[in-house]
């Protein structure tokens, strides 16, 4: 998740509200209520912009909130500059070459172009050397490994081959030789923007995203793309498996997609590393590395066995012990980690009524503080997790959802506020980039 020191919150409201059992009543999986009395502090964020489009070749803008009529219908692209034909008929032949799935006008329960619109988006965030940047914004307009492994990963299911093993490869060019990945990074791959603490989830995500490449086209072709990347794979694997070198099988504490501090370990951080050794036996399997597959799976067996031991009693809170989920267990699930046991998918079915917010959309955590906000990239990580495990009646809702919240110009931002409004940055690359890997769940 996004959450950059000093957040730019112009205009910023606040009114304390108690909801009572007449204004909010959520029942949860099994008949469990969600708590009908809870302190909301609503806060209004505003809305930073429509989208970001290109307004020359190369070149791109933020289109201020409320000026959706400057952007060419349906595109990505500034209207009445001179480039204006080139640049639609670019992206038009660009969006051409994506998967089949990726457009359809079939009734789907959710817009048909849902998916391509989201590509829109992802596209207009890519740079030239493959830093995929999670926003436009002055403050967002950063490389996470987190988001743009996902990206790579949604790129490659739509097709897009070269952009994906691109983004990868930015990856490879500013991971540390340790292995490590710091929280970010700046787009030219040139240093990091400040001192936040490094994050040991990046190589998860890094090795779920190679995985990923694995399946969609020529084997050959693929074994290629991973040729590229085995040394971001061989030091992200030797990392993995030296953190659950441990006694219990653990990783130690790291901050994860929340970006705070953390002194306690998190399934933030357990599943994703979960996630990566997975990812890691598919993609050293296509590159006929025996020795690093074995290892991989012999890992994941290893660290399935203590998150399912540590934090599956409780059922599968954010902290060893706690009783608040998070997220994080949507992470247990495919497309990051198969073959859960029935007490994850319980605890998923769960959380989606504990992480609820006013307006529809989720929160990253139970945890999180109470403002009424709706984050679109959890919420779409739901809707990607439900589509890839049989759930498709709430993945398409959750996709409805998702697409009646965007922007006028059709963009996802990050956040929607409780009346239903979007806010933040728009649009946001880890949501376009689980909007588009959920759709092709579905669909592909």
């Amino acid at each position: 998740m996004t959450r950059p020191d000093g957040e730019e919150r112009p205009g910023i409201t606040r009114r304390s509200v108690l909801i009572g059992g007449a204004t909010l009543a959520v029942l949860g999986a099994a008949g469990a209520g969600w708590a009908t009395r809870q302190s909301i502090d609503y806060e209004t964020i505003r809305l930073y912009s429509e989208s970001v489009v290109f307004d020359g070749p190369g070149s791109r803008t933020l289109v201020p909130a409320g000026r959706a009529r400057l952007v060419v219908p349906g595109t990505r692209v500034l209207s009445g500059i001179f480039e204006q034909e080139r640049l639609v008929d670019e992206e038009a032949a660009w969006l051409g070459r994506s998967a089949s799935w990726t457009f359809s006008d079939e009734e789907t329960g959710y817009p048909a172009d849902l998916a391509q619109q989201a590509l829109l988006d992802i596209r207009s965030l890519l740079m030239p050397n493959g830093a995929s940047v999670a926003a436009w914004s002055p403050k967002w307009r950063y490389t996470w490994p987190r988001d743009g492994s996902h990206v790579a990963a949604a790129l490659s299911a739509a097709e897009h081959h070269l952009e994906a093993l691109a983004v990868l490869m930015f990856l490879q060019d500013v991971q540390s030789r340790d292995g490590w990945f710091e929280a970010r990074y700046l787009p030219d791959g040139l240093g990091i923007p400040d001192d936040r603490e490094r994050q040991l989830d990046g190589v998860g995500w890094v090795l779920w995203a190679c995985g990923r490449l694995v399946g969609r086209r020529d084997p050959m072709l693929v074994r290629s793309d991973l040729e590229t990347i085995s040394p971001m794979m061989n030091r992200s694997l030797a990392l993995v498996l030296a953190s659950i070198d441990t006694a219990d099988h653990l990783p130690p504490a790291s901050p994860d997609y929340w970006e705070v501090r953390e002194t306690r370990l998190t399934l933030g951080v357990a599943a994703p590393l979960l996630a990566g050794l997975y990812g890691a036996v598919a993609a050293f399997g296509a590159l006929g590395d025996v020795r690093s597959r074995d290892e991989a799976l012999r890992g994941a067996d290893r660290l399935s066995t203590a998150i399912h031991r540590a934090f599956g009693p409780d059922g599968y809170p954010r902290y060893v012990g706690g009783d608040e989920r998070c997220t994080s267990v949507a992470f247990l699930l495919p497309p990051y980690v198969p073959g859960s046991p029935p007490e994850v998918f319980e605890a998923f079915d769960r959380a989606q009524t504990e992480l609820l917010r006013p307006a529809g959309g989720l929160a990253p955590g139970a945890g999180w503080k109470r403002d009424g906000i709706s984050w679109t990239p959890e919420t779409a990580v739901f809707a990607m997790a439900a589509a890839d495990s049989g759930r498709e009646e709430y993945a398409r809702s959750t996709l409805r959802w998702l697409a009646e919240h965007r922007t006028a110009v059709g963009s996802l931002p990050e956040k929607v506020l409780h009346d239903g409004s979007p806010a933040a940055v728009a649009p946001l690359a880890w949501t376009a980039a689980n909007v588009v890997l959920a759709v092709d769940a579905l669909n592909g």
